[in-house]
């Protein structure tokens, strides 16, 4: 018997794609109707300038007290759905707000009262469940997801384009963090700024704890030291060592790799990141502001 094997990034995607595969093509199915008579990112390019900060859902967020500092910055934030009400309720209004994620919960993120109010502009993934557009209450733009080479033989994502009326194609990086930093670059901001981008669940959190543990045990047969071979402990630029898994290393990876080729400077300001690297600048997002914003 080989030695147990634990998820690499291309993994990560397959086994996503099918898991999820009906519910992403019935969801597109409900969707065309909506979305060929809707609005597309590709209005949204090159119209902005200036620095802008995406906000993830990672625990470093609140831990640090970063909401106080963003409530300084004039400039544009572009929210991940989950983060979209708490950074209603701190009194910031993003310009933007993404979802990716084709499941049904995530139209709870749009649920609260306040989001009638803010009527937020969002720009939503073609494959996104039809209630999340049918409650999101701002004007939505559309995209569809790359899922293939779209140069190929009968290539998917190319179908999605004539389908969807010729909504732009993005690759969204595996979630709605990577696309979120993904659609700063694409609106024209050449400083992106990162908080709450960990993709790790902090320094003092158990495996058993964390969000795919259940799922990881199962790979492994209930077997407990080959299910902890998905997880990993990633010393960060802020001093801190996280815990991370094949998940969220998969969307680290994936997300690096067009940080690397990208024309924006991207500056991660989350304390407890595994986001790091070439082409990845780390600082306080006090000292991020004052060098790029001169708003503190």
């Amino acid at each position: 018997m080989g030695d147990y094997r634990t998820l690499s990034p291309r993994d990560i995607s397959e086994r996503t794609y099918w898991l999820r595969e009906k519910l992403w093509w019935n969801n597109l199915a409900e969707n065309l109707p909506r979305i060929r008579n809707g609005r597309g990112t590709l209005e949204l390019k090159d119209t902005c300038a200036g620095p802008c900060v995406v906000v993830g859902a990672g625990p470093s967020i609140e831990k640090f007290g970063q909401f106080e500092l963003l409530k300084k910055f004039k400039g544009h934030v572009i929210a991940t759905d989950r983060m979209l009400v708490p950074l209603l309720k701190e009194g910031i209004v993003p310009e933007y707000v993404v979802s990716v994620d084709g499941d049904e919960v995530v139209a709870d993120f749009y649920k609260d009262p306040i989001v009638e109010n803010a009527r937020v502009k969002a720009v939503f993934n073609s494959q996104v469940h039809p209630s999340v557009a049918a409650i999101c209450p701002g004007e939505i733009f559309w995209f569809s997801v790359v899922m293939d080479n779209i140069n190929g033989p009968m290539s998917v994502s190319r179908v999605m384009y004539w389908m969807t009326g010729e909504k732009t194609l993005a690759s969204s990086y595996g979630n709605a963090g990577g696309f979120a930093w993904a659609l700063g670059e694409f609106l024209g901001h050449r400083i992106v700024i990162l908080v709450g981008m960990d993709l790790s669940y902090g320094p003092d959190v158990q495996p058993m704890n964390t969000t795919y543990w259940n799922g990881f045990l199962e790979m492994a047969k209930g077997k407990v030291q080959d299910a902890l071979k998905h997880y990993r402990y990633d010393s960060n630029p802020f001093g801190f060592k996280v815990v991370t898994d094949d998940v969220f290393n998969g969307y680290r990876e994936v997300l690096h790799h067009g940080i690397q080729v990208s024309m924006a400077k991207t500056i991660n300001c989350s304390p407890y990141t595994v986001l790091h690297g070439t082409r990845i600048s780390t600082m306080s997002l006090e000292e991020a502001l004052k060098r790029h914003t001169l708003q503190l």
